[in-house]
């Protein structure tokens, strides 16, 4: 009986450049930053409507990270969540706790903007094997754009469904506002 190899691992076969892994890894812990910070966003919420909104933006952020699992397996890095992502995670969600709603739109606008550069950049550098997930994660991050831009239009329901309709295990609230309702 011979010993298993990595391929029987799901280990990559394919040498990659040490910082491409190191910027794919930046990709995966950026999930358990989101995580935590909506975790600690939805804990905090003002209001139901913004609970029940971080709340499934913390769906999102979870799903997408276990769907990410795989991938970074098959590169051959740990899916370990790395403690300082997570504490950075809480540090961004104080600052956004403390801001007014137009002030948070513009500050999340912008940062998540960046989040969408850096992961279309890196798609756009990535083997042609890796390169369809992280065109996802670029267009993950672009869901979020479309928060905001309901978010400005004062669309509650629309904020909450731009992400909704993308989980595959959405979560149920009692009592939705609809676009109309405000």
């Amino acid at each position: 009986m011979r010993a298993p190899d990595s391929s029987d691992r799901g280990a990559p076969t394919v040498q990659r450049d040490p910082s491409y892994l190191q910027a794919v890894m930046a990709v995966y812990q950026g999930e358990v930053l989101g995580e935590a910070m909506f975790s600690q966003l939805a804990a905090t919420a003002p209001t139901p409507w913004l609970q029940g909104l971080y709340s499934t933006m913390l769906q999102f952020e979870t799903e997408t990270k276990m769907r990410l699992r795989p991938f970074i397996h098959r590169l051959g890095l740990s899916v370990a969540e790395d403690e300082s992502a997570r504490a950075e995670g809480l540090r961004v969600a104080r600052r956004y706790e403390a801001l007014e709603p137009a002030a948070w739109i513009e500050l999340f606008e912008r940062e998540i903007g960046e989040y969408v550069d850096r992961y279309q950049a890196l798609a756009d550098r990535a083997p042609p094997e890796d390169a369809g997930v992280l065109e996802g994660m670029a267009e993950h991050e672009r869901v979020f754009l479309c928060v905001v831009a309901a978010m400005r239009a004062g669309d509650e329901a629309g904020a909450v469904e731009t992400v909704a309709r993308r989980l595959a295990f959405p979560l149920v609230f009692a009592a939705r506002p609809t676009s109309r309702e405000h």
